[in-house]
């Protein structure tokens, strides 16, 4: 990568299948993760993984042809890149992406994308705000896995962040005006 690129910010979120054929190989790479659940020893992680999703799907779609046929973490996701790289663009040549753990784009592809378009440096930050193994430490080992196989070296990781005084003020903010609206609106407890 060249010294002189921008930064490619890499949010990095669950991801969920994008039509209803999707389903059972999200489901797949789901169960196939060690890191969310360990299905007996590893030689068996996949061919449980397998099993279960296929069994699974037919129920999961259900629910998906009830939200519209997709799960909308793709759309919510690029939605907040967008977003966010507008801000960013304030401070700087930031470009951000979407790299999802269990669907498209993959962390992977997306860490190629970032070096086709030129970025000298990579930035994951997790839209988990806490840390768990089976979200954040997932994600990031898929992530850190994935740069190093394709030779990157000027990479880092966003901390957790869920005490941080910005978003403890979002989450205020939040609840205060569902508050209000349920007051104006007569709601009861």
């Amino acid at each position: 990568m060249s010294s002189e690129g921008h930064t490619a910010v890499v949010l990095l979120n669950l991801g969920g299948p994008d039509s209803l054929e999707a389903v059972r190989p999200f489901l797949y790479n789901l169960f196939s993760d060690r890191m969310i659940i360990r299905l007996g020893p590893p030689f068996m992680q996949k061919p449980l993984a397998w099993w279960i999703a296929r069994k699974r799907a037919p129920i999961s779609r259900g629910y998906y042809e009830q939200i519209g046929g997709a799960s909308p973490l793709g759309v919510i996701t690029k939605g907040q890149a967008a977003a966010l790289e507008t801000r960013m663009r304030e401070h700087g040549d930031f470009r951000v992406h979407v790299g999802m753990r269990y669907w498209k784009p993959s962390i992977e592809d997306t860490l190629k994308e970032a070096m086709a378009s030129g970025a000298s440096r990579v930035l994951a930050f997790s839209l988990y705000p806490q840390y768990s193994i089976a979200t954040t430490g997932s994600s990031e080992a898929s992530f850190h896995k994935a740069a190093k196989r394709l030779g990157l070296n000027c990479v880092a990781a966003v901390p957790p962040w869920p005490t941080h005084s910005l978003y403890i003020d979002a989450l205020a903010d939040l609840l205060g005006r569902a508050i209000e609206k349920a007051e104006r609106e007569g709601a009861t407890g």
